[in-house]
């Protein structure tokens, strides 16, 4: 990203966090425990978002 603009615009946003989010499907919690996982994992996107903001 260039100096001059420190900032995503949303369409940006949008496509890392999809992304993120993909990397989901890749990893296969066991116990049942998917929608934990999820939450767990939106949780952490979301500190981070606020840290670098």
């Amino acid at each position: 990203m260039a100096q001059g603009y420190p900032s995503l615009n949303l369409g940006q946003a949008v496509m890392v966090y999809c992304y993120q989010l993909a990397a989901l499907n890749r990893v296969a919690p066991t116990d049942g425990q998917q929608l934990e996982a999820l939450h767990a994992r939106c949780e952490s996107l979301l500190h981070d978002t606020e840290k670098n903001l």
